[in-house]
């Protein structure tokens, strides 16, 4: 995964330039491979689009400004459905959400399916569109601070010590991409705990609870365990295609998993 680091409204762009090259700077373990600098900033790690997605990406005539943590998992099913023809610049699996905002503005995410987080500056509306998948597999934070009125800060920032030593221990035979079962414990209710549960609503209903946090606990520590390392994890637990076939699966079914 990579790290992303963007403000938007700052009074003084010029002055802030320095503290927001250090401010990315911070986050450049999650992006070993190439920092590309320009608010918004982009540490990037390389696993798609190697030779061609330097971030951040721009249309073609550089109004909209847009990077990108994380992957896309349908980008080329996206290239093949636009609605407009569009030329891309690069092979990176992120490029297809600029012509993907341009005919769908905000709701561009609804048709993405991945593990991201991305921010879009689109210069002619002067607006920033920030987004992150459903789940929260990408860490992404927003803030403000208060001695600058109006700005607003976007960074892609627990960690758990067993996985901390794994990724670093993986890292040093140049592996890049690991898959890791974040989520399956809370889809398939495996944790002892569900075995006490006084009925079937009961454990669903804590299942898909457990899902919803699962940006506060479980992603968030595996997220910065591995980026640490400039490791990117795969979670297929968290697919959505994963996801669409629980309700195939009884509350029975999937208490005896």
């Amino acid at each position: 995964m990579c790290g992303i680091f963007a403000c938007h409204r700052h009074p003084d762009v010029q002055k802030f330039k320095p503290t927001a090259l250090q401010l990315a700077k911070a986050v450049r373990h999650r992006g070993p491979d190439w920092n590309g600098w320009e608010l918004p900033a982009h540490e990037r790690l390389s696993i798609v689009g190697v030779d061609s997605g330097a971030q951040p990406l721009t249309n073609g005539d550089g109004t909209l400004i847009l990077t990108v943590n994380g992957e896309i998992y349908n980008h080329r099913a996206i290239r093949k459905h636009l609605k407009q023809y569009c030329t891309f610049k690069t092979h990176s699996d992120s490029e297809v959400i600029i012509p993907l905002y341009v005919e769908h503005g905000v709701d561009a995410p609804k048709f993405l399916d991945g593990m991201f987080s991305w921010v879009l500056y689109d210069k002619g509306q002067d607006r920033v569109v920030a987004a992150r998948d459903p789940i929260g597999i990408t860490s992404f934070y927003q803030g403000w601070w208060g001695s600058t009125l109006g700005a607003v800060y976007f960074a892609t920032v627990r960690a758990g010590i067993p996985m901390f030593l794994l990724s670093r221990k993986i890292k040093a035979t140049s592996v890049k991409v690991v898959l890791s079962g974040e989520g399956s414990d809370e889809i398939f209710g495996g944790y002892v705990y569900f075995g006490a549960a006084p009925d079937k609503n009961s454990f669903h209903k804590d299942t898909v609870r457990q899902v919803k946090n699962l940006y506060l606990s479980c992603c968030l520590r595996a997220n910065k365990s591995a980026t640490t390392w400039g490791l990117e994890l795969r979670v297929p637990f968290l697919d959505k295609q994963v996801s669409r076939l629980i309700p195939f699966y009884t509350v029975e079914r999937r208490q005896h998993f």
